[in-house]
């Protein structure tokens, strides 16, 4: 009888100023199990939002400042070639993306941010609706001096990462969602992605995922979105693949997050 939460989309988008749904019009499954839906009710309380950054070279694809200078006659080189990595300035693809994401905040919105990378994992000091603590908490957390070159270069531990973000919102958190910045290509972890997924259940929190689309060959590795996209759809969360190759960073107007923001301001209680 436990609540679950999720957001509903139409024709791809957010479902919003829809008409809320009913039970009779849904059918949950819970670890394959059809469940008894008692109830559906839109939250109206304030959202708290875990914004979790994959810091690892993959996922920014941008220069590190301890390799700076070695990497400088790359500027010039890279474009005469056909490569997919382009130094861009750490932390390259997702750079700008505190002007994307918290202008679209509500005004009572708690932001929490959390980056991980080799075996960094770092969380930002509370969550917050504080707008000037909102951008200390980006640059404490998302910046260019908070992971080591052997770390940006280290494994991914996505489902690490999840796992230990759902344990990072306060107690009074009326619901919570991680947002999760990443290419998918987990690597290192200690936990599975079934676990993951679990324990983002277990404490009531919805995973939305925004995937850099990949750029491994498939006779490499599958497609860095497999598990993500499962991630946000067992959770109750929304999934967007992000090429982000073909156009400028973060600081450009973000439809991507908007969509998730609007999600989170849409979730039922389930």
């Amino acid at each position: 009888t436990a609540p679950v939460f999720a957001s509903f989309e139409s024709n791809g988008q957010p479902a919003l100023q829809a008409v809320a749904p009913t039970a009779a019009q849904l059918s949950v499954s819970i670890a394959g199990r059809p469940a008894i839906v008692e109830s559906v009710s839109r939250v109206n309380d304030r959202a708290s939002i875990l914004l979790l950054v994959d810091l690892t070279w993959t996922t920014t694809r941008g220069d590190h400042p301890a390799q700076a200078a070695a990497t400088a006659h790359l500027k010039t080189d890279l474009p005469r070639v056909a490569s997919l990595w382009r130094p861009m300035g750490f932390p390259g693809l997702i750079r700008g993306m505190d002007k994307a994401l918290l202008p679209l905040l509500g005004p009572n919105d708690r932001l929490g941010v959390g980056s991980f990378a080799g075996q960094r994992m770092t969380f930002s000091r509370g969550f917050t609706s504080n707008q000037a603590d909102r951008l200390a908490a980006f640059k404490e957390v998302v910046s260019a001096d908070v992971v080591p070159l052997a770390d940006w270069y280290g494994p991914a531990r996505i489902w690490d990462a999840v796992a230990a973000g759902a344990r990072q919102f306060p107690g009074d958190s009326p619901f919570k969602s991680i947002v999760l910045v990443t290419d998918g290509q987990s690597s290192g972890n200690r936990l599975g992605h079934a676990e993951a997924i679990s324990a983002a259940v277990t404490h009531g929190v919805v995973v939305h995922v925004v995937c850099q689309k990949s750029w491994w060959d498939a006779s490499i590795a599958p497609p860095g979105e497999t598990f993500v996209k499962r991630l946000a759809d067992e959770t109750g969360g929304l999934f967007r693949l992000d090429d982000a190759l073909g156009r400028d960073p973060w600081d450009k107007p973000a439809r991507i997050f908007r969509d998730i923001l609007d999600a989170i301001h849409e979730t039922y209680e389930i």
